[in-house]
């Protein structure tokens, strides 16, 4: 691609894609980006749930799993939040003009996934697909007790730091076989 510069990027628009009757007119929107810092989108989603207004948190490529992030912490800070989520594609295309004369223009046309999650504080109905209820209260889960979360065993004395030469143990084993040998000698 030495030969070519970037000219023209095309990226479309994607359309809010939960329908207008059900989502309303007076709806927040969050704009995520791989740069946006997660403590200020959830303060802002916080205030806008809080101030009984839907909330649809959009994302596209690598910053969906800082969307589904929000999405979550928030579900977990307020009571009784309705989630919808949306997948979808955003299409990007890119131009390279060529650096030298006779080469004809390049068209590169990439694919990104999007994702649009709808949280509200006004039931959903269940049958929509993605939709996700909230947790009663009676359904969370204590957390449990893991492997890593058990204290740490105190370091053996073995050792005490220094290297353990392979010849002694060669050794040993040559040793015991002697001795095995012997015994069955005796045996005998």
């Amino acid at each position: 691609m030495e030969k070519y510069h970037i000219g023209n990027v095309v990226e479309d628009e994607v359309p809010i894609p939960f329908p207008e009757e059900i989502i309303g007119k007076d709806y927040a929107i969050i704009d995520v980006r791989t740069g946006s810092r997660i403590f200020n989108l959830v303060k802002f989603a916080q205030t806008s749930l809080a101030a009984n207004t839907n909330l649809v948190i959009s994302a596209c490529g690598p910053a969906i799993t800082k969307a589904v992030t929000i999405a979550e912490i928030i579900k977990r800070k307020q009571e009784k939040v309705y989630q919808w989520n949306k997948i979808g594609f955003r299409e990007i295309k890119e131009f390279w003009d060529p650096n030298e004369a006779g080469m004809t223009r390049l068209r590169v046309t990439r694919e990104l996934p999007t994702m649009h999650i709808y949280l509200t504080k006004t039931p959903l109905d269940e049958s929509l697909p993605g939709v996700q209820v909230p947790r009663s209260k009676d359904r969370k889960t204590k957390p449990t007790k893991s492997k890593m979360h058990r204290p740490a065993e105190p370091a053996s004395k073995g050792n005490r730091g220094e290297k353990r030469s392979r010849r002694k143990s060669a050794t040993l084993a040559v040793d015991s076989n002697k001795a095995d040998g012997a015994e069955g000698n005796k045996e005998q």
